[in-house]
């Protein structure tokens, strides 16, 4: 499966991405992470893209057209992004779609170098002493 929603400490949601298939699979992530919404509480979002592959420039794109829309929901629920990386281009992506349109949540970003097992708990309990890029959301 290319991602997994773990809501076991909501309103805390970890997602962990694996192998794309197809875009179809991508479009129903970011369908799945809209849902979140429904709940009607504030929460964040830790993304663990490490165990990523087969991401290409149409996701990126993608995922700044899903940016631009979750950017006009109000209430904004979301209030930050953890996005774990130990890929170069999988970073390259993340800026690319951030810079075609600006974040809707606080982000911070980590490179995380090893597939180890990570406290994910933890890593956003300290999302704002150890994180590689900070792009603080625009009003």
């Amino acid at each position: 499966m290319f991602d997994v929603f773990n809501l076991a400490n909501w309103p805390l949601v970890i997602i962990e991405l694996n192998y794309l298939n197809t875009n179809k699979e991508f479009d129903d992530f970011l369908l799945r992470w809209e849902k979140l919404y429904q709940s009607n509480t504030y929460f964040t979002v830790v993304i663990d893209t490490r165990n990523l592959k087969n991401i290409g420039m149409t996701n990126a794109y993608s995922g700044s057209k899903f940016i631009l829309k979750m950017r006009e929901k109000s209430p904004q629920y979301l209030q930050d992004t953890v996005l774990i990386y130990n890929d170069s281009y999988v970073y390259y992506l993340l800026k690319l779609a951030f810079s075609i349109q600006s974040p809707f949540s606080n982000v911070f970003l980590y490179n995380c170098p090893h597939t180890n097992i990570i406290e994910y708990l933890e890593l956003f309990n300290n999302r704002n002493k150890n994180a590689d890029l900070v792009i603080v959301k625009k009003a």
